[in-house]
């Protein structure tokens, strides 16, 4: 069966925005007129805290008060909105790519746990929409992407069977969804994550460090010929 169709995530596999993310601590104290207490902060906040308990942090530590975990959603998406309006770039060579798979008639949207209000600042001025049917969020299926809803409602919207899709992730955990539920799986190296290499080459169908490991090929089908043979 044919490749017809690829799910991108978003930050991370076609924007380079991982390092906003991961310095999110210090961006939303800034927004609030504020300073990390402590060194180390963003980190702690990214790799240790759920939503709500940020919450619960930057309001006992900082006396930042909220309602609720939606309104402290609304604050720290206040602060990194201007990053994805203004400063956030491309991966390099992803556009070379995006040309050739619809030169080829894939059907492609983006699939991310990123709000698509905020989302579309960055796909919108990068010049992303032209490329991408669609673009769906983990708020539209109410589940994170520990869970495969959001790579099947997207796979559902191309109108495609899960064998018919290709599945971009740069983070594993969201890699690991997407090969349980069956999709071929490309692995894309991120610069902020280096210790997740080894493990993403070992369960996606495919590991690159880079866009450009797709165009350099002995020829630009060979990925599209061995995605599709994946699926034989």
């Amino acid at each position: 069966m044919s490749l017809k169709g690829i799910i991108f995530d978003m930050d991370g596999t076609l924007v380079d925005s991982m390092g906003m993310w991961r310095g999110l601590a210090t961006i939303f104290l800034a927004d609030n007129g504020l300073s990390p207490k402590e060194d180390g902060l963003d980190e702690k906040v990214y790799h240790q805290m759920s939503i709500s308990e940020m919450k619960d942090f930057f309001e006992k530590e900082y006396g930042l008060k909220y309602p609720d975990v939606k309104s402290f959603q609304d604050a720290y998406y206040h602060a990194i909105n201007p990053y994805y309006q203004n400063v956030i770039q491309p991966i390099p060579h992803v556009f070379d790519f995006l040309k050739l798979a619809k030169d080829k008639g894939v059907r492609m949207c983006v699939a991310t746990a990123t709000r698509t209000r905020s989302a579309m600042l960055a796909l919108e001025r990068l010049g992303f929409m032209q490329y991408m049917e669609f673009v769906i969020c983990c708020d539209d299926v109410g589940v994170g992407k520990s869970h495969p809803d959001i790579y099947l409602e997207a796979a559902k919207r191309l109108g495609y069977t899960v064998s018919e899709c290709a599945v971009f992730e740069d983070a594993y955990y969201c890699a690991r969804t997407a090969v349980n539920a069956g999709f071929y799986t490309v692995g894309i190296y991120e610069k902020h994550a280096p210790s997740e290499e080894l493990p993403m080459r070992q369960i996606c169908s495919k590991y690159i460090m880079g866009y450009e490991d797709l165009l350099k090929q002995n020829s630009p089908n060979s990925f599209f010929q061995s995605a599709t043979d994946k699926n034989l």
